[in-house]
C-alpha cells in the first residue's frame, strides 16, 4: 500500500490517496521501525528495513542504519535490493 498501490475506486472517486494516507501515518512513527531494526528482538527486522526504504526520507540515514544492521538484515536488504530500495547508489 505505501509503495503506491492499493486506492479502491470508491476511495479514489472521493480524492482519497490511501498509498499517501498510509505513507503519512508510517512516517510519524519511523522510529518504532527503527527500534525494530536496531533491537535484534525479532525476525521482523528486515520487513521493518523495507518499509523504511519506502517511507524514510534521509537516505543517508537509512544506509547508515543499513550498515549497522546488516547481521540482522535479509540479504535483499543488506545488498540494496529490497522494496525499491534506491541505496545501492550510496555504495558508490
Amino acid at each position: 500500500m505505501m509503495a503506491g498501490e492499493g486506492t479502491d475506486r470508491e476511495s479514489a472517486r472521493r480524492g482519497l490517496d490511501l498509498p499517501e494516507l498510509c505513507r503519512d501515518i508510517v512516517v510519524q512513527g519511523l522510529w518504532l521501525l527503527y527500534e525494530e531494526v536496531m533491537s535484534n528482538r525479532s525476525l521482523w527486522a528486515g520487513i521493518a528495513f523495507e518499509v523504511l526504504t519506502v517511507v524514510e526520507p534521509d537516505r543517508a540515514r537509512l544506509q547508515g542504519v543499513r550498515e549497522i544492521a546488516a547481521d540482522r538484515l535479509p540479504v535483499c536488504c543488506r545488498t540494496g535490493l529490497c522494496g525499491g530500495d534506491d541505496l545501492r547508489d550510496l555504495d558508490r
